[in-house]
């Protein structure tokens, strides 16, 4: 027998839930929130971090929190975080870099010229 809650829906997508080459489309500019990372949810560690609304592959938007190298990425190709990244249309990569001294595929998120409309609003 499974865990309890194991089969809930979530409304936010892990890096691990995407691979190479899956199409991201921003249903929003997304913001700045504070979140806590804590194991028990104790507010002893927050952090503030970039969430957006994405769709990947054209399903139903959920939020996906954009780490620093995929950020400075997008902010590069389509300028600061905010209302322009909405209907923008980025391609999922993972890159090894060195994280807490291991080398780890870190997602970066390509940013592309392309904008759609969305049809899931």
């Amino acid at each position: 027998m499974g865990e309890f809650g194991t089969n809930r829906p979530r409304n936010y997508i892990k890096a691990s839930d995407l691979k190479e080459g899956d199409k991201i489309v921003f249903a929003d500019g997304g913001q700045w929130v504070e979140k806590d990372f804590s194991p028990a949810r104790d507010g002893s560690d927050i952090k503030t971090v970039y969430v957006a609304k994405v769709s990947v592959n054209d399903e139903e938007p959920k939020e996906l929190t954009i780490n620093a190298t995929s950020g400075n990425s997008l902010a590069e190709k389509w300028g600061e975080e905010g209302d322009n990244w909405a209907s923008r249309v980025a391609k999922v990569s993972f890159v090894k870099m060195q994280t807490f001294g291991k080398m780890k595929d870190v997602l970066c998120l390509i940013p592309t010229d392309k904008k759609v409309e969305m049809t899931w609003q």
